[in-house]
């Protein structure tokens, strides 16, 4: 059987395909001219990774600042980019990286939240997949580094994207380091230490310089070392410059990230409660978890509704295939019982060929099966809703055409220029030629003057 993975090599190499996502060379290299890093306000041009992500809805136009850390992979605030008015959002959502938000855009793929997110805390970090597959300038595309295994006494410093995206200013803090006792006490005495806006990871920081201001979400903590920024933490909306502000540990989600890209292609179930389970399934996307939204139920594929009037256990067959990206697939049993031990309980389960049913290759095949078991104490009403749409297939010649037209070609010197080269080779004493002929040069076609 042929794995999902190798179609996709074979149909075209484009990286959401592949799922891998490995560190470009030029990670973390700015633009700026000097190396020394001063205090104060510079252009978002200069630091590449730094982005908007803008979301117009009605008169309005909501943005939330994000950082590139892969180049399809940026990261925002959680809270600010599930408080986005959902209509469309990935259709009509733009991220602009490097510039303000006047420059060329990107769009957005799919995004999904961090498991503490609502399980412990708010001030956790939102994943926004960019739809990078048409974009030719990729490469172009400059995220910045991973933090570093460890760093010793190195200047650290704070970025903060102006609130007016139409402007690129970005202001500088050199900081420096608040235990997070420190950071504790001050939160607690100011009256803004609720649990539910701590980071589970937490890093503290103030500016050097001091001052009085609020810091928008989105200020990253960076350091630089040996040429190149590494990213350290993500700063939440509170206050900032003399007074501590918090930082998601990114040490702590760097793995997440990574661990998020890797499983691209895999199913993502979730148990929204004992009778009620999705499943979502796609090729080239990020895995998202919870309940669907109306962007990810606008294309119906099939609906069901089964009714048993007896004790027992029902069993649902289901397989998904690779010619469709299954955006949500809702499974949710109801029962006329009152009693909550009586309710329906809802568990799937993949089904493995085989004597020994083993499930060897993983879950990147063509096919992959699954059934369902709905346990119910006298009756059971079974909705099933698959929602999503048919892969698109890529031509083989087309993708070709688009790779030789993005390709450099060599430059070919003119004729006069080879000649003379070949000459002074021919004529110079260090080459001893036995045998000379005359050389004869045929200028091309291409080359050749009216009277040649």
């Amino acid at each position: 059987m042929i794995s999902l993975a190798v179609i996709c090599v074979l149909l075209f190499k484009i990286p959401s395909c592949l799922n891998v996502e490995t560190p470009p060379a030029s990670c973390g290299i700015d633009n700026s001219p000097i190396a020394h890093v001063y205090d104060g306000i510079t252009r978002i041009e200069t630091y590449p990774w730094l982005g908007i992500l803008y979301y117009p809805h009605g008169s309005n136009r909501y943005t939330v600042a994000v950082v590139l850390v892969t180049r399809q992979i940026a990261l925002g605030a959680a809270t600010e980019i599930d408080e986005l008015p959902k209509d469309d959002f990935r259709a009509r959502a733009r991220v602009v990286i490097g510039r303000n938000c006047s420059g060329e855009s990107i769009g957005v793929r799919d995004y999904s939240f961090h498991p503490d997110y609502r399980r412990g805390s708010y001030s956790t970090l939102a994943m926004i997949q960019l739809e990078t597959d048409y974009l030719r300038t990729i490469s172009e595309l400059r995220p910045i580094c991973p933090p570093p295994p460890h760093f010793e006494n190195q200047k650290f410093y704070a970025m903060i994207l102006s609130e007016n995206c139409a402007q690129s200013t970005v202001r500088i803090h050199k900081m420096k380091y608040v235990s997070p006792e420190e950071c504790k006490v001050f939160y607690r005495r100011s009256g803004l230490d609720l649990d539910t806006m701590w980071p589970m990871h937490t890093a503290c920081a103030r500016s050097v310089t001091g001052g009085h201001c609020v810091w928008r979400s989105g200020a990253i903590l960076v350091v630089k070392i040996d040429r190149r920024w590494r990213l350290l933490g993500f700063g939440i909306y509170g206050p900032g410059c003399q007074t501590p502000a918090r930082f998601l540990d990114y040490s702590m989600y760097h793995d997440w990230v990574r661990r998020s890209v890797d499983l691209i292609g895999r199913p993502a179930v979730t148990k929204v409660a004992p009778n009620h389970l999705i499943l979502r399934r796609t090729s080239s996307n990020v895995q998202r978890f919870g309940e669907c939204d109306r962007e990810e139920m606008k294309a119906e594929i099939f609906t069901d509704n089964l009714k048993m009037e007896r004790t027992g256990k029902l069993v649902y067959n289901l397989t998904i295939v690779s010619g469709f990206e299954y955006s949500c697939i809702i499974f949710k049993a109801t029962s006329s019982e009152r009693s909550k031990a009586d309710a329906p309980k809802v568990n799937l389960r993949r089904w493995c060929s085989g004597s020994q049913a083993p499930c060897v290759g993983g879950f990147q095949y063509l096919e992959i099966h699954f059934f369902v078991e709905v346990e119910f104490a006298r009756n059971v009403d079974l909705r099933v809703g698959i929602y999503g749409k048919q892969s698109q297939t890529i031509d083989p010649l087309r993708a070709y055409v688009v790779l030789n037209e993005m390709s450099h070609y060599p430059e070919i010197e003119r004729y006069v220029v080879v000649r003379k080269k070949y000459l002074d080779i021919w004529d110079h004493p260090r080459y001893i030629l036995y045998g000379k002929k005359k050389m004869i040069y045929r200028v091309p076609k291409s080359q050749r003057r009216p009277f040649d």
